[in-house]
């Protein structure tokens, strides 16, 4: 749309995620102190003192989605970011680690329970600090570690097919909580839609078909997109199954001390273009339930994108690694509800004993036919 005007763009330009004002120390004695899933607080190693981290008036601000007026122009250009913005809180610099198999970067804030990789399970080294976006809110762990054992031991076990003694194994792996980077998207698009439809069934005749040929305007409500590209897919299902926008809540490092964090390195634009797929999925469903009626034969649609809201949040993670023969593997708990999803290896033999079954199965099957003709 030439004739609509542009609006302002702030610079295209991260921000040092430089820390809070909250200590995720012991108020009491000053010692190590780590969230509690199971009592949703701090609690300190040492002298046990719980501390509550609800803040009302932030969690409100934290849930809160900031707008973006695009304008009816879908050339984004140069990413707002709204640095500026007051309710933004940042991830604690912490003890930044990068690891070198696969190049993610994390942060451990007070109490580190490990400094191995969470995505990978590799080993990591110590960075100097950077230049992060910073993130308004995350969602707390509510599965606590043995929680995530049991779900992930449950889960390797309901697997068929799996080779004897994984399940043992897997329970002795290394669980890792992590906050991992995601957005939460509302757009509202213009979306332009034809499809071919059934009119009628008639008894030995060809079905009657019409064209549907309109335009409307949507909005996709909050819905999540990963700002990581070590985010798999089972992972964000996962997650997405449990997410609720009012489980979020300010970012403080209580939150995550004794837990591991990947900042947010996408711009708003690399996040609106991460976000296409999904956007797509999205009103593809919405046109088939409530728009296209359900004799539908053919559809096709383009949206424009007019306008969105959008927070950079963390959701928990439990990632389980364990090993099998000389192979890694990971099984991921959502730390939100224990929604699980996995990798895990195959045992060959009843495999092979399968195919040769099937083989010698359909050979008789041949051998007899060949017999009757």
């Amino acid at each position: 749309m030439s004739g609509s005007p542009r609006p302002a763009r702030a610079p295209d330009a991260p921000r040092l995620a430089d820390g809070f004002d909250d200590d995720p120390r012991c108020t009491t004695c000053g010692g190590h102190a780590v969230f509690d899933p199971r009592g949703g607080h701090l609690r300190c190693l040492s002298c046990g003192v719980a501390r509550d981290l609800a803040y009302h008036d932030r969690d409100a601000a934290g849930r809160a989605l900031r707008a973006m007026d695009i304008g009816g122009d879908t050339d984004l250009g140069p990413a707002p970011d709204w640095p500026d913005a007051p309710d933004e809180g940042a991830v604690a610099t912490g003890d930044i680690r990068a690891c070198s198999g696969c190049g993610g970067q994390v942060v451990f804030v007070g109490h580190a329970l490990s400094t191995e990789c969470p995505w990978c399970g590799g080993p990591s080294t110590a960075l100097e600090a950077e230049t992060a976006y910073a993130t308004g809110a995350l969602v707390p762990f509510a599965i606590d570690r043995a929680t995530a054992m049991a779900r992930a031991a449950d889960w390797l076990a309901s697997r068929p097919l799996l080779p004897r003694g994984v399940a043992k194994r897997a329970g002795t792996g290394r669980m890792v909580g992590l906050y991992a980077p995601f957005w939460v998207f509302e757009t509202r698009e213009t979306v332009r839609y034809v499809a071919m439809a059934s009119t009628a069934e008639q008894r030995g005749a060809a079905t009657a078909r019409e064209a549907l040929l309109d335009t409307i305007e949507m909005t996709l409500e909050e819905f999540l997109v990963p700002a990581s590209p070590h985010v798999p897919p089972e992972m964000r299902d996962a997650l997405s199954a449990g997410f609720r926008p009012g489980q979020l809540r300010a970012l403080r490092p209580g939150y995550l001390a004794g837990f591991a964090a990947e900042r947010h390195h996408q711009s708003l634009r690399d996040g609106l273009a991460a976000s296409t797929a999904e956007r797509d999925l999205l009103i593809r469903a919405a046109l088939r339930d409530r728009v296209v009626p359900p004799h539908l034969v053919n559809l096709s649609h383009r949206a424009e994108l007019r306008a969105a809201r959008y927070r950079r949040v963390l959701l928990p993670v439990w990632m389980l690694h364990y090993r099998h023969g000389r192979s890694r593997y990971r099984v991921m708990v959502s730390g939100i509800d224990g929604q699980t999803r996995g990798e895990r290896p195959l045992a060959h033999g009843p495999i092979l004993g399968a195919s040769g079954l099937l083989t010698a199965l359909a050979m008789a099957a041949g051998w007899a036919l060949a017999r009757m003709v």
